[in-house]
């Protein structure tokens, strides 16, 4: 069943992990560096 749906899999951890680099990036800076608004539009894709 896991196989079956390998991509979805991939993208929810994908997800997972850039929502923890934002958490990161606003504790550390209080403000989100520029890049990420780069991961921003990655993650809407």
């Amino acid at each position: 069943m896991a196989r079956r749906r390998r991509k979805g899999w991939i993208r929810e951890i994908a997800q997972q992990q850039i929502k923890r680099l934002f958490e990161l990036a606003d504790m550390i800076s209080g403000t989100r560096p520029l890049l990420s608004d780069r991961y921003i539009h990655l993650a809407k894709r």
